[in-house]
């Protein structure tokens, strides 16, 4: 089935949210991740595939407004990535990373949860375990 980021990246990787949230809302009350599905938008202004192998892994932007998305998918191999954030704008953006924790291919209910400042140019280090995954969303800030 996947680890929990894995999940969370079919919000953003599939075209449809019914495919993931399928049971009683109560369900997600307390659990990682559920600030992303909040966010998430159901429609994209833009979306850009940033990488990716066929039956294998999948790295894809979108955007909604001014804020974009990062879903990112790998099969039952862990991978690493160096994922360059070169299509945002010229502006700052306050990144809010759900990554596969370290103990995620034992524990595919263990995320991680950070956030940072990033901007055009810069890339993020990208650990997905096994069957794991990667959530990105990224807020444009006021100003440069």
């Amino acid at each position: 089935m996947g680890t929990r980021c894995h999940q969370l990246a079919m919000f953003v990787v599939y075209e449809s949210p019914l495919m993931m949230v399928c049971d009683d809302p109560a369900a997600y009350r307390g659990e990682t991740g559920l600030a992303f599905i909040r966010e998430v938008p159901v429609t994209w202004d833009e979306t850009r595939a940033i990488g990716g192998e066929i039956g294998k892994f999948i790295l894809l932007a979108r955007r909604s407004g001014q804020d974009w998305y990062i879903g990112g998918m790998t099969d039952w191999t862990a991978r690493d990535f160096s994922l360059p954030l070169a299509f945002l704008e010229a502006a700052r953006y306050r990144a809010e990373i759900y990554a596969d924790a370290p103990d995620a291919d034992a524990h595919p209910r263990h995320a991680s949860v950070s956030t940072m400042l990033v901007k055009r140019g810069d890339t993020l280090p990208v650990h997905m375990a096994q069957g794991g995954g990667l959530a990105v969303r990224l807020v444009r800030l006021a100003g440069r």
